[in-house]
């Protein structure tokens, strides 16, 4: 039996993305999970917590498997796939159909100010790795900004795709979504940082 705190979750991401966060209240949330309203309070001190919480399941794993990344000692290129994998898997993991909350207009208000700026610095991340890339001759373009803001759009993409199964399973998701990152960046040597960045993806899983 899920617990009462993934009970709410699961309410309040079904009525955020069907009547929009403006039209869902907490009593409603609470009587979707099934909970009184005070039992939902024990859990979360608001909805905008309960909002926040959910969003940040949108990049918050990349985001920290990400800071780890950067103190990684790999070629750019190899650090960028790991990325890239890791990212896609976890967005094909969420239990929730939550794709329509990154273009909540919430978002830009004052008090998700903390929960959108991870959203920025994964994003500079992508950057960061994808710059370092050109620089070392890994990836054979001539904008790194424009190209790792298309790489990290074709990944936010994948949350509005949770409706298509086609029998891969996460893991293999991110694969190939990195297969084909590293061929719109035109890496050197595709083969060497798929090679690297799963060495990355298979430490970062023996240390869970």
């Amino acid at each position: 039996m899920a617990s009462p705190e993934k009970q709410i979750l699961d309410a309040a991401a079904a009525l955020f993305s069907t009547r929009g966060y403006a039209g869902t209240s907490t009593r409603a949330i609470a009587e979707a999970a099934g909970l009184r309203q005070p039992s939902l309070y024990y859990h979360f001190a608001s909805k905008e917590e309960i909002f926040a919480r959910l969003v940040g399941h949108l990049w918050r794993p990349a985001l920290s498997y990400g800071e780890w990344l950067t103190s990684v000692d790999a070629p750019p290129d190899a650090l960028l796939y790991a990325l890239l994998s890791y990212d896609v898997e976890a967005l094909r993991s969420l239990p929730w159909r939550i794709g329509t909350l990154y273009f909540a207009p919430e978002l830009r208000a004052p008090e998700f100010a903390a929960v959108a700026e991870e959203r920025v610095r994964l994003r500079s991340i992508y950057r960061e790795f994808t710059g370092a890339g050109v620089a070392a001759g890994a990836f054979l373009i001539d904008d790194p900004g424009f190209a790792s803001n298309l790489l990290f759009g074709l990944t936010e993409g994948i949350v509005h795709m949770s409706d298509i199964d086609d029998g891969r399973s996460p893991t293999e998701w991110g694969v190939e979504v990195a297969d084909y990152g590293m061929r719109l960046l035109a890496a050197a040597d595709p083969a060497a940082a798929r090679s690297a960045g799963s060495a990355l993806r298979e430490l970062q899983r023996s240390s869970r």
